[in-house]
């Protein structure tokens, strides 16, 4: 991991100094100071405005996830579009036991009842941990929950 961070470090200072360059080489009155390295990477060394700044992070009327970067070099994220997709794939995981964990209420004389009633309702939606199941195949994964209760929870169901 910390292998693929160093190479994405060196990847972004090269296209910072690659966008320089670029502008560099142009004459004085051309150089926009904005613009795409190798026809691919956007860079933008132009003094960010309030408007810019609202287009790329926020703009929920755009459907793109990513949109160039206000300031600097690469891509800008699209915050509200972004919350949308991550609450669509958050909401078909967690629609049905939401109302499962209400009933339980954290009620130890309730637990093996709620684990059993987990367990089968994880069998009817594959999908919710499948993905977690091939990541521990590759190392150690975190289970994040909020109850305060850390002997009964859905993290140890």
């Amino acid at each position: 991991m910390k292998e693929l961070l160093s190479l994405i470090r060196t990847v972004a200072w090269l296209a910072f100094a690659a966008a320089i360059y670029q502008e560099l080489r142009k004459p004085p009155e051309a150089r926009t100071w904005n613009g795409k390295v190798a026809g691919v990477v956007p860079y933008d060394f132009r003094v960010p405005t309030l408007d810019r700044l609202r287009e790329a992070y926020w703009a929920p009327d755009n459907d793109q996830l990513v949109s160039e970067n206000v300031f600097g070099v690469g891509w800008a994220v699209n915050i509200p579009v972004a919350a949308r997709k991550l609450s669509a794939i958050v909401s078909q995981y967690a629609e049905s036991s939401a109302a499962l964990r209400r009933w339980f209420g954290h009620d130890p004389a309730k637990w093996e009842a709620f684990r059993h009633r987990y367990a089968a309702e994880l069998n009817h939606t594959p999908a919710a941990w499948q993905r977690m199941l091939e990541a521990a195949h590759h190392g150690d994964v975190t289970l994040l929950y909020s109850a305060h209760d850390t002997e009964h929870n859905n993290a140890v169901a």
